[in-house]
């Protein structure tokens, strides 16, 4: 799946408005670009939309077996 920043910036204001975290979509566009310039790289953009690379997978499931205690 790829979306905007725009895109990201409402899912996540859908999902956690009550956080009281505010997002802009230049912030997170500046904060994707600095982690698609990692290695190995987990992000990927192609014509402004962000996807997650087969890193960013493996990570994001790593990521969530921790959390989860498996």
């Amino acid at each position: 799946m790829k979306a905007t920043a725009p895109q990201l910036v409402a899912t996540f204001k859908h999902h956690f408005q009550g956080c009281g975290e505010k997002l802009h979509p230049p912030h997170v566009t500046r904060e994707l670009t600095k982690r698609k310039e990692t290695t190995p790289q987990p992000i990927g953009e192609y014509s402004g939309q962000w996807f997650l690379t087969d890193e960013g997978e493996r990570q994001a499931k790593q990521l969530i077996k921790t959390v989860i205690g498996q």
